[in-house]
């Protein structure tokens, strides 16, 4: 699935320059933290473009103050040394991560340094190899924070379990808005554990899901959310899996009287 997140609208955004890369690519060292957290750093601007899946994602907002670190080979030493620059007071509400090397120790690392933090607003996982157990880490954050409100973790390897852990922290969550888990391999067990946890939430507006091999199950549990949901207002269920026509076809019989969207 195209990274639909690397084209939103951006204003306010600094990315890193050629000069603080070290090792083709790699942001390593604690110099190169400082010189991204300077607050005399100039921002850039930039137009926004269209990617082929845009139209179906909620946008950005219009100013956002944003730091970029996609695509820059992070590992679990950089993203620790990120993780304590963001224990310090700071401006950003946007962290754009993207796409890199790190794994489960430096996951657990920033998951644990925003646990106090009231800054950051959107948290942009893509294409990072997530496992159930990196997934846990986000979950115990999500648990205690309440300010982030956009998660965007899809294209990576969360199945099941990690869905589930994830479903558990929703359930007490009051902040998140969007939540974005296309291509995750979240089967039936998953989707249900989220549909139930979703049932609980009053802030969720957002479900994208397209690209898990769910079945019929996994519809039904959907299907009965949608029903008892006052805020969910978009679903995507794209590429989702071997399911009957009937299922889908009620589940888009009930978004259509409440006036849910539904991508299938």
């Amino acid at each position: 699935m195209e990274d639909v997140w690397k084209n939103a609208p951006q204003k306010n955004v600094y990315r890193p320059k050629n000069n603080i890369k070290k090792k083709v690519g790699t942001i390593e060292k604690a110099g190169d933290f400082d010189m991204l957290f300077k607050s005399e750093s100039k921002t850039i601007r930039s137009k926004s473009t269209r990617s082929i899946h845009e139209d179906a994602f909620p946008k950005t907002p219009d100013a956002i103050e944003s730091l970029h670190l996609s695509k820059k080979s992070l590992t679990d030493t950089g993203l620790s040394m990120l993780a304590s620059k963001l224990r310090e007071p700071h401006a950003i509400n946007a962290l754009f991560l993207a796409q890199n090397n790190f794994g489960e120790i430096g996951l657990h690392a920033l998951a644990d340094a925003l646990k106090a933090n009231a800054s950051i607003r959107h948290l942009i996982l893509s294409r990072n190899q997530i496992t159930p157990f990196a997934a846990a880490a986000l979950a115990d954050l999500l648990k205690v924070n309440h300010f982030i409100g956009w998660l965007v973790l899809n294209n990576n390897a969360i199945g099941d379990d990690g869905a589930v852990f994830l479903a558990s922290s929703l359930k007490k969550n009051r902040g998140v808005i969007h939540i974005v888990l296309s291509d995750n391999a979240i089967g039936d067990e998953g989707v249900i554990a989220l549909a139930e946890a979703l049932k609980h939430n009053a802030t969720a507006e957002s479900l994208f899901l397209s690209g898990n091999p769910m079945g019929t199950t996994g519809i039904l549990a959907l299907t009965d959310l949608l029903k008892e949901t006052s805020s969910i207002k978009t679903l995507d269920i794209r590429n989702s899996g071997e399911h009957d026509k009937q299922s889908v076809d009620e589940l888009c019989y009930i978004a259509d009287k409440k006036g849910i969207r539904v991508l299938v």
